[in-house]
């Protein structure tokens, strides 16, 4: 009777493990690896067209000296800034790397990347717009 107690015991404890270690992507964070992977392929969908523009527009503007480019090149970052100043993607930068939920280590460095991104731009967006247009 003992033994069949003591492996109902082992039993149990490992079904409680197993389900615990399943679970610890959301324990860690409330953001999980699908939220970081639907993150990228929205913030590449944003910046690809955009840094696209800025950087046709920068050229354009150094090339022809006129102050409309020069505007409109300003214009474009003042928009990337604001991109990057999103609280709420930050937020979910910051639970991500804190959650070290990431073992890829490309996505590791991506997130890295992001994280350092967004953190540089997290002011007051007027004071940015301020800062750009000059």
């Amino acid at each position: 009777m003992k033994k069949k107690y003591f492996i109902f015991i082992i039993f149990a404890a490992y079904i409680i493990f197993f389900v615990s270690c399943s679970n610890a992507d959301k324990k860690e964070g409330k953001y999980s690896k699908k939220d970081f992977d639907d993150f990228l392929i929205s913030y590449e969908k944003k910046i690809i067209p955009l840094n696209k523009e800025i950087q046709e527009t920068n050229f354009l503007a150094n090339v022809s000296g006129k102050d409309a480019d020069y505007r409109k090149s300003a214009k474009l970052g003042i928009e990337i800034t604001k991109l990057y100043s999103d609280k709420k993607s930050f937020e979910m930068l910051k639970s991500l790397k804190k959650s070290d939920i990431l073992k890829d280590t490309l996505k590791k460095r991506q997130l890295e990347i992001l994280y350092n991104k967004y953190h540089s731009h997290q002011v007051d967006r007027n004071s940015m717009a301020s800062i750009i247009m000059k």
